[in-house]
């Protein structure tokens, strides 16, 4: 009777450590998926960042919904940044008042920039533990 126990309290650890590892690999492959689109999007040429935004946009997330999201918007103010400089550029004169929009909108798009790659290399240190 003491082996049969044995047996049954050796496969549910076994199914309990299966589960965690199944677990693991979701939380890792949400993370990929969505780490990747990042990468993506920040070695990207400017002119194609608009694009390649919908992807991390679109990313379904259950546990790194924050960092997607903080990246998002650090990459549209990028972007809105690069239409108001093209907005400033396109008419006979440049527009003072839209290259300092812009500028300031850079400025702000840089700061949140360092923030999504802060906590994404964060979020990658604590899931390689």
């Amino acid at each position: 009777m003491n082996a049969r126990r044995l047996r049954w309290a050796f496969l549910l650890l076994l199914l309990f450590i299966s589960g965690c590892n199944g677990r693991s690999r979701e939380i890792r492959g949400e993370f990929s998926r969505i780490a990747h689109a990042i990468d993506v999007l920040r070695a990207a040429d400017n002119d194609k960042k608009a694009q390649l935004i919908l992807p991390l946009r679109d990313a379904p997330c259950v546990r790194f919904c924050e960092l997607r999201d903080r990246c998002v918007r650090a990459y549209e103010t990028h972007i809105r940044a690069l239409h108001l400089i093209e907005r400033a550029r396109s008419g006979p004169e440049v527009a003072p008042r839209q290259l300092d929009a812009a500028e300031k909108t850079l400025i702000q798009a840089k700061e949140l920039a360092i923030d999504c790659a802060a906590t994404q290399a964060e979020i990658s240190r604590d899931i390689l533990r």
